[in-house]
Order: C-alpha cells, then sequence, then structure tokens
C-alpha cells in the first residue's frame, strides 16, 4: 500500500475493501475484483470511490469475458455527466460497444456507437468507433449506409488497416449499389502501393467482375492474369 492510500485508509475504513479489490484486479484475480468491488458498491454506494469501483468491477467482468455482466455498469458510468478525471469517457464508450458487440448485440452496437462516436476526443478510439458501425453494416448488407459511414472513416485518421478495409468495403458497397465507376475508384484506390502490406486479394477479384460485367473484357482478363501472379507465383 502506497504511503497517500495508507493516510486515506486510516481516516477512511471503507477504503480497505476498495484498495484490496483494486490489488486483487492488478494482479489479474478478477473474480476476486469482482466480488471485492460489488461488496464495495453494495456497503458504500455513495462513495467518492463508488465510480472508480464501477469502473473496476465493468474492466474485472470484461477481463473474464463476461461482457453482458459489464454492460450496465458501463451504462451508469456514461450516464453520469461528469466523471472523476481517471475515468476516461472515451475508453468508457468504446468499450461498451465491444461488450455489446460480442454479446451478440450488434444492433445496439452500432446505435450505441452511433450516438457516442461525435463524443469521443481519441482519434483512435472515435476510428475505431466508425469502423465497428462500418463493420456492422457491411455485414447487415446496408450498402447505402456502408458507403457513408465508410466516408466518415476515411476522414477521421484511421488506421492502414482501418482504410484498407472501409475502401474493400465501399467498393463492394458500391458495387452492389450499381456504381461501377465509383467502385473500380475505390478498389483502384485499395490496390495501390500505399496499401502494399495490407491484404485485401478479394479486391482484385471484384475488380475484375465489375470490368467485367461492363464488357471490358481485355481489362478484366488482365486483372485476373496480375491476381494470378502476385498470389500464385
Amino acid at each position: 500500500v502506497l504511503p497517500g492510500q495508507l493516510q486515506a485508509q486510516q481516516k477512511d475504513p471503507a477504503l480497505d475493501l476498495y484498495y484490496l479489490a483494486t490489488g486483487a484486479y492488478n494482479r489479474k484475480l478478477y473474480p476476486a475484483s469482482i466480488g471485492g468491488f460489488q461488496e464495495f458498491l453494495e456497503k458504500h454506494p455513495k462513495h467518492t470511490k463508488a465510480d472508480q469501483a464501477r469502473q473496476g468491477l465493468a474492466l474485472s467482468f470484461y477481463a473474464q469475458k463476461q461482457y453482458a455482466q459489464a454492460i450496465p455498469h458501463l451504462g451508469a458510468l456514461l450516464a453520469k455527466p461528469n466523471l472523476p478525471k481517471e475515468i476516461s469517457r472515451d475508453r468508457i464508450i468504446l468499450m461498451q460497444g465491444q461488450c455489446l458487440l460480442r454479446s451478440g448485440q450488434k444492433d445496439q452496437a452500432r446505435a450505441h456507437f452511433i450516438k457516442e462516436e461525435g463524443k469521443l476526443q481519441n482519434p483512435a478510439y472515435k476510428a475505431s468507433a466508425l469502423a465497428a458501425i462500418c463493420d456492422i453494416c457491411f455485414g447487415k448488407q446496408e450498402w447505402a449506409q456502408v458507403e457513408t459511414w465508410t466516408i466518415r472513416l476515411a476522414k477521421a485518421k484511421p488506421t492502414p488497416d482501418q482504410m484498407a478495409r472501409g475502401l474493400y468495403q465501399r467498393g463492394f458497397a458500391n458495387f452492389q449499389l450499381k456504381k461501377y465507376g465509383r467502385a473500380l475508384g475505390n478498389l483502384h484506390t485499395l490496390n495501390s502501393p500505399f496499401f502494399s502490406d495490407q491484404y485485401f486479394p478479394e479486391s482484385r477479384v471484384l475488380q475484375a467482375l465489375i470490368l467485367f460485367y461492363n464488357c471490358r473484357y481485355d481489362e478484366a482478363n488482365l486483372v485476373i492474369k496480375t491476381f494470378v501472379q502476385d498470389y500464385y507465383p
């Protein structure tokens, strides 16, 4: 126990339980930290450390892959207009969406990210939220929404992997929407040297298919030959 924590405990015995649960969490003893944080919140729901304890409880459930149990605690934190400075609202927003996704609640996860993404301050968290929205829309085959959200993602400083995935999704969406020129433009960008470290062989197949649909047979054949040479040397 740090000297400052020891002094605080002497003034406030309730902190014994809080620091015990925190210590268990730091040692990855998650069942113990879950029990400790739950007991602390039951006995001291209005304590100045209640929000931190609720975060610790949610993090413990998350570490145990008990995502459904973490959701209400994360939601309670997000409902508060002000959080202690030790708690990152950005992190809570992203974690809540991940818990919803991993517990099979895709529609709720998308609604959550759409509601909260404008509040995210951390560029990496914002890009992750937008990428999740794109993935959900793509999985549901909502092609107009895919186009809308992948454009938003491209403006949000995504990682190269997120950008490449978004470009493929937008290209496929434009293909489904019969916007073949836009689709070819998306795929051309994806197949540029900038994305040489990203692996999207299906983009070449889609590019050839679009060219074939538009009676550009020689170009389609060339794309297929290049694909075979690149991926099956």
